[in-house]
């Protein structure tokens, strides 16, 4: 079967497992049921690895109700509509809200984004050409770090990196389906903010897309760059200050995940592992 139009976007990257099986549901017939009727991008693996028992039961219980029966006459498989997949999402609801943290990848691969109005790019100091650049999706994920609400760094600040070039080789934004993977780190950014009473001054990178983290110097070939989970920041002050900072966030649990520090900026991720260089 074809995906509902408007729904989910072409894959870039195609290593990994499906959409479910990264988010770690386990249960076969819910998983493949989905996974026909529209089917989901191929992931690199996400932070979190599991869904809640409220989680999974939400799920069980929706599609059970909304099944389709046979075809008396085809014994076939009847067609479920947009609306019934709507209706098992909305029933669902209540155990993703009580999930972990990887239930906000599932609400933003489902989830619909008005695209940020022309008025609305302006204001975030969307240049037009960045329009031209990264293509048209660029209004779409403009509105979604908009309604992040961050405090201390700008969408203007996290789009920025996408466009930049290396050689022939242009960067990208993130595929739709791994939007939800920075959210955690640009929270801890805010937070890491907070604590040294500074904003951000500037962003030097987010998401790389396969091809341009290749041209990118000492990149690895697994960086959490190319899951839209790290990001690499500059304060104004030393980054030695910064890595500090971030690292006792980290030490008191109020993240799990990498802490580089470099020559003029650090490296911030939450892979939901620790690891210090």
């Amino acid at each position: 079967m074809q995906p509902i139009q408007g729904w989910f976007y072409s894959p870039v990257d195609t290593q990994g497992s499906s959409f479910f099986a990264t988010l770690g549901c386990r249960i076969d017939p819910l998983r493949g049921f989905l996974e026909d009727f529209c089917p989901a991008p191929k992931l690199l693996p996400i932070r979190e690895k599991t869904l809640s028992r409220p989680t999974i039961c939400a799920l069980l219980a929706s599609f059970q109700k909304l099944m389709p029966e046979k075809n008396a006459i085809q014994n076939e498989p009847s067609l479920l509509t947009r609306r019934g997949v709507l209706r098992l999402l909305t029933l669902s609801g209540a155990g993703l809200l009580a999930g972990t943290p990887s239930s906000h990848a599932f609400l933003d691969f489902f989830s619909s984004y008005d695209p940020a109005s022309p008025a609305t790019l302006k204001s975030l100091r969307i240049p037009p050409e960045w329009g031209k650049e990264l293509g048209p999706q660029l209004p779409y994920y403009a509105e979604y770090l908009r309604k992040l609400r961050l405090r201390h760094v700008t969408v203007h600040q996290i789009i920025e990196p996408h466009t930049h070039v290396r050689g022939k080789v242009h960067n990208t934004l993130p595929p739709r389906a791994m939007w939800g993977n920075i959210r955690s780190t640009l929270k801890v950014i805010d937070g890491l903010s907070d604590r040294l009473d500074l904003p951000v001054k500037d962003v030097v990178s987010v998401y790389r897309s396969p091809t341009y983290n290749a041209r990118c110097p000492g990149a690895k070939s697994n960086s959490y760059h190319l899951r839209n989970n790290a990001m690499d920041v500059i304060y104004p002050c030393p980054p030695g200050k910064v890595a500090a900072m971030v690292r006792a966030m980290k030490s008191s649990g109020l993240f799990k995940g990498g802490v580089g520090r470099y020559g003029n900026f650090t490296h911030v991720d939450t892979r939901g592992q620790n690891a210090d260089w």
